[in-house]
Formats: C-alpha cells, sequence, structure tokens
C-alpha cells in the first residue's frame, strides 16, 4: 500500500515539474514578472507590519516600514528587477572571477608553469561572459530560466520514466 502512494506521490511531483518547467521555457517573461510581484508584495507586508508594529507598540521602525513600502512598489512597477539584481550579482562574481583567473594565469607564467595558457584562455571566457551578462543582465536571464525550465522538464520525465521502469 506505502508503495503505491509513493509511486503516486512521484508522478505528481514530476507531472508538477514538467509542467512548471514548460511554464518557465515559453512564458519565461511571465515567471519573472511573478518573482518581481512576489518579492514586491512581501516587502510591502512587511513594510505594513513594521509601521503597524510602530503604530501600537513604538518599538520598530517606522523607516524601515517606510522604505520597505517603496522598494516593494518599485519591483511591482518595474517588473524584472529581482531577476536585473540577480543577474547583475552573478554576472559581477563571474566577471571578478575571470580577472582573478587571469592574474593566477600571469602569476603561473612567471613561474614557467607549462599549461599556463589554459588559465588565461578559461579566465579570459570568464571575464567576456561576465561582461554579457552586466550588459544585457534582461536576456541573459529569460536563456537562465528557460534552460533551467527544460532540465525541469527532463527531470520530470526522467523520474515517470524511472516510476514506469521500476513498476512490479
Amino acid at each position: 500500500m506505502k508503495d503505491i502512494h509513493s509511486s503516486k506521490s512521484v508522478l505528481l511531483t514530476s507531472l508538477i515539474t514538467v509542467l512548471v518547467g514548460l511554464i518557465m521555457v515559453f512564458f519565461p517573461v511571465s515567471v519573472t514578472n511573478f518573482l518581481d510581484y512576489i518579492v514586491g508584495g512581501a516587502l510591502i507586508l512587511i513594510g505594513v507590519f513594521s509601521i503597524a508594529i510602530y503604530i501600537r507598540y513604538g518599538s520598530s521602525s517606522l523607516a524601515f516600514g517606510i522604505i520597505m513600502i517603496l522598494i516593494g512598489a518599485y519591483f511591482l512597477y518595474d517588473t524584472g528587477v529581482v531577476l536585473k539584481i540577480a543577474a547583475f550579482v552573478f554576472g559581477l562574481f563571474i566577471l571578478i572571477n575571470g580577472i582573478f583567473g587571469f592574474q593566477f594565469s600571469l602569476e603561473a607564467k612567471k613561474m614557467d608553469i607549462p599549461r599556463w595558457k589554459f588559465s588565461m584562455f578559461f579566465s579570459v571566457v570568464n571575464g567576456v561572459l561576465g561582461l554579457i551578462i552586466l550588459i544585457n543582465p534582461f536576456e541573459t536571464t529569460l536563456i537562465l530560466i528557460t534552460y533551467i525550465g527544460i532540465f525541469m522538464i527532463v527531470s520530470g520525465v526522467l523520474n515517470m520514466f524511472s516510476l514506469v521502469i521500476n513498476r512490479r
């Protein structure tokens, strides 16, 4: 009996994974907007609660509440901002990683390490990828969401396939 419930759970989870993956592949802009609405709404709620606590008890920060409401409203107004920020941070991290890798490859060259050119090449590729993400964060985010959606579809299908193969 436990196996039946377990396999139903795996099947349901797999179907939901495939469905979410399809949504991410075919509607990546809507996914980014949805994330902004969630984050923006949460920030507004935090701000409202902070102001309410300040009014009721005087123990919370009024300024914090107002700032959270303003930031939340901005997220609702400028859709895509959450992923733009995430893409910017990610792109900056990759660019910095490329710069440090470049420095490492120069030091490796000075120490006559034979394969320093590989390190140089990979660091330059990292730097270029980081710059691409920084220059166009929205497009790279949409591509990332699409790839995540594809991986979710594949994962869900593989789980269902595994369920069918392992049926007794």
